[in-house]
């Protein structure tokens, strides 16, 4: 079994504030985490040190692996038509002097 000494390590000063502010208690911003401790039971201490706990597990970093789709080709591609562009000889004009 834990100590409260050792819960009161890894529950932070605002959790302990927001629990003795949920049963009406007045809390002065002075208070240190013993004090407010004090506060509660040691049942609500022991809930506050679970969850706190249960954050602290370590986790495994998942290796990220950018997937990139492939475009699946159907077929042939369309082709563009070529403009036939008719070759039309330009007449020779002679300009008078």
């Amino acid at each position: 079994m834990v100590s409260k000494i050792e819960m009161l390590k890894v529950i932070t000063k605002s959790k302990l504030v927001a629990a003795v502010k949920k049963k009406r208690k007045k809390v002065s911003v002075s208070w240190n985490k013993e004090k407010l401790a004090e506060q509660l039971s040691f049942d609500e201490l022991r809930k506050l040190y679970a969850s706190e706990k249960a954050k602290e597990k370590p986790t495994k970093k998942k290796k990220v692996v950018k997937k990139v789709a492939k475009k699946k080709v159907t077929g042939k591609k369309p082709t563009k038509k070529k403009k036939v562009v008719k070759k039309v000889a330009k007449k020779k004009v002679k300009r008078r002097k």
